[in-house]
């Protein structure tokens, strides 16, 4: 399931790989989510400049309470196509976006 909300969203490549991106999304989910992960998206506008990420968690099996908490999710990719210069990740409230490092 899709977390409720993206605050934060960070580009980078790592040393040594030209082509490799990191991508790192924080942002909030109801506590008793785990496994916070970036899923890619299917190209469903048929922009190849721009990759769109579903920030989601596991709804635990107990839900622990009604408090919401931080949750990060990292992902690297050895290769991002070279049309590719924004990278977008998306929340159940929000999204945000950001320019591809080294692209212009």
């Amino acid at each position: 399931m899709a977390i409720n909300m993206v605050d934060d969203l960070s580009l980078s490549r790592p040393p040594g790989a030209p082509d490799a991106i990191v991508i790192r999304a924080r942002g909030m989910a109801p506590s008793g989510w785990t496994n916070p992960a970036l899923e890619q998206m299917p190209d469903t506008i048929g922009d190849v400049r721009v990759v769109t990420f579903k920030f989601v968690a596991l709804l635990a099996t107990t839900p622990v309470g009604s408090d919401v908490l931080p949750m990060t999710a990292e992902l690297r990719l050895d290769a991002l196509p070279k049309a590719v210069t924004k990278i977008r990740v998306i929340s159940a409230m929000n999204e945000m976006s950001m320019p591809v490092p080294g692209t212009s």
